[in-house]
C-alpha cells in the first residue's frame, strides 16, 4: 500500500509531510513464527 499512498501524493504535499513507510509482514509468516515455523523452504505467498 506504500506505493499507491506515494503515488497519490503530489511532489509538493511530500515536501511538506513527513512519511515513514514500515515494511509488514504477512499473517501466514506470523502464525507460523507463534506455531514453531511449520513452513517450509517452498512456501511462497501471492498478494
Amino acid at each position: 500500500m506504500a506505493g499507491l499512498a506515494l503515488k497519490l501524493l503530489k511532489k509538493e504535499e511530500l515536501e511538506k509531510i513527513r512519511l515513514q513507510i514500515i515494511p509488514g509482514i504477512t499473517s501466514a509468516t506470523a502464525c507460523a513464527a507463534l506455531l514453531g515455523a511449520p513452513i517450509m523452504h517452498d512456501f511462497a505467498v501471492i498478494s
